[in-house]
């Protein structure tokens, strides 16, 4: 196996809401709605595109199919794709912006985060 399907994913389907913080160590598919703080800096956070997300993300690399409002750090690359609509700061060393995503903020692309 290689090591992208060997890895732990944890899934919030699309008809579950979370109010709070969302903490782990595993990978998180985000397919329902989740309002609060996601703090997973060492693993993969993704935003479905059914996922509804307001909150703060913190993720190794965070890619946003759906819609988030709130900052994302990611600790290595940040992707919005095509389906993506994303309002907020983004903080990251890479990023991808693919045509056809919707971004209102800022990106900080420091190597140093």
């Amino acid at each position: 196996t290689t090591p992208a399907t060997a890895r732990s994913r944890a899934m919030i389907g699309s008809t579950i809401k979370i109010k709070g913080d969302v903490t782990g160590d595993e990978d998180l598919v985000i397919e329902g709605s989740v309002e609060g703080t996601i703090d997973l800096a060492a693993h993969e956070v993704t935003v479905g595109e059914s996922g509804k997300v307001k909150a703060n993300i913190k993720g190794k690399t965070v890619i946003v199919n759906g819609h988030v409002v709130g900052d994302i750090t990611g600790g290595e690359k940040v992707v919005i794709s095509k389906t993506g609509d994303m309002r907020g700061n983004i903080v990251t060393p890479r990023m991808s912006l693919e045509d056809g995503a919707v971004f209102k903020g800022s990106i900080d692309m420091d190597p140093e985060i």
